[in-house]
This record gives C-alpha cells, sequence and structure tokens, in this order.
C-alpha cells in the first residue's frame, strides 16, 4: 500500500482534492523512482480499486483522484499532522479581489433554491474569494458534501458545486467548489448570505479563516 500512497499523494499534490492533472507513465515512474512498466501496472491495479480515474490523452495519461482516493489521502494526512502539530480545522487564507463572475453566477436563481434548500440561506450575490495553502483542502474531506447540481438553461450551460458548512469568525457561511472554475488550486471561493466584506469590515490582503462544520 506504501507505493500506492505514493502515487496518491503526488496525484493530490499535482491535481488537488478535485482537480485533475496530464503526465505520463514515464514521467511519474521517474518521479518516484520506479519502471514505466511497474508505474503502469499500478495505475491500471489503482482504477480497478477504485483510488483514481485514468484517461488516456494524446500526450499521456489524464488522473483525478476518487472519493476513495481522497479518503486515503486525508487520513494519511490526519494521521501525520496529528504527530507534527495540534490539529486545526480552520483554512486560513488571504482575501482577494475576484473578477466579478461569482456575483453572475451565484444570483441565478436555480442556484439559488437549491443554496435556501440544502445550506439554509440565499446566498448575495458574489463570492469572496481566499488565497489558501492548498496543503490544507484535506481538512475538507472528514465534512459533509453537499452537492449543488448544475443546470442548463438559454442555450447555456451552468456547472455544479461540491459546498460545505462552515463559519468566517461568527458569521454562517457555505465553501464552495465549482466542477469547472477558473481560478487556480489555491483560490477557495466562500459564499455567505450577506456581503462578508461589508459587514465583517474585512478588505483585501487580510487573513481570514473558515472553520468547517
Amino acid at each position: 500500500m506504501d507505493d500506492l500512497l505514493s502515487i496518491l499523494t503526488t496525484v493530490a499534490k499535482e491535481a488537488g482534492l478535485f482537480g485533475s492533472f496530464e503526465t505520463s507513465t514515464i514521467g511519474l515512474a521517474k518521479a518516484l523512482d520506479t519502471s514505466q512498466q511497474t508505474m503502469s501496472r499500478k495505475l491500471i491495479q489503482m482504477e480497478k480499486s477504485g483510488l483514481i480515474e485514468r484517461r488516456a490523452t494524446g500526450r499521456g495519461v489524464e488522473l483525478r483522484l476518487t472519493t476513495r482516493g481522497r479518503e486515503i489521502v486525508s487520513k494519511w494526512y490526519q494521521e501525520l499532522d496529528a504527530v507534527f502539530r495540534k490539529r486545526d480545522q480552520g483554512i486560513s487564507g488571504t482575501v482577494i479581489s475576484g473578477v466579478q463572475e461569482g456575483n453572475y453566477y451565484v444570483s441565478q436563481e436555480e442556484y439559488q433554491r437549491q443554496f435556501a434548500e440544502k445550506l439554509g440561506f440565499r446566498a448575495f450575490p458574489g463570492t469572496l474569494n481566499l488565497k489558501v495553502n492548498p496543503d490544507e483542502l484535506p481538512k475538507l474531506t472528514n465534512k459533509n458534501p453537499i452537492r449543488i447540481e448544475g443546470f442548463s438553461k438559454e442555450g447555456r450551460t451552468f456547472g455544479g458545486l461540491t459546498c460545505y458548512k462552515a463559519k468566517l469568525k461568527f458569521q454562517r457561511v457555505a465553501i464552495a467548489i465549482p466542477d469547472r472554475t477558473t481560478h487556480g488550486k489555491d483560490i477557495m471561493e466562500v459564499i455567505s448570505p450577506i456581503n462578508l466584506k461589508e459587514a465583517l469590515g474585512i478588505k483585501d490582503g487580510y487573513e481570514v479563516k473558515v472553520v468547517p462544520l
């Protein structure tokens, strides 16, 4: 299992918990000091075991963690975290400006109805964008994911979200992870029933902590 864990953690490091990355069996084998044949065999084994999703591409292979793969990486992270430092469930991030896309997407009524039903609030039209350390995102794995389904209207497709209830200071919020995003792996989006910047007096450059519930 140790060699498979090395591959899982490499995928998590390169792709994040919910993303994917493109590589080659040669490059992955070199990075993990093994042969291409062994790496190919292990990737097939991991796919059959439900640890990764694997898709052939023109340049090699695209890899993504499955739910089971994320659970294993998270468990390993938590065990190491308990050894090296006191466990901290909060995810710290620096407030940054967005590109205003969140206002348009969050305001869609099809999303808002689901937010009200599943999160308990209709969201302020916009997101609070935080620049975070992607290594902290495994803290979400053992939390309850809340699925916000995508939809289509007027010839346009709106993707789904995975949300996690959380608190920022004393305000209830939700961490929102879109299925598709133009943001990098180090950007975390937060939605809330209120304008967080105005209500909490926070500005770009401030560091805040979001605590998953």
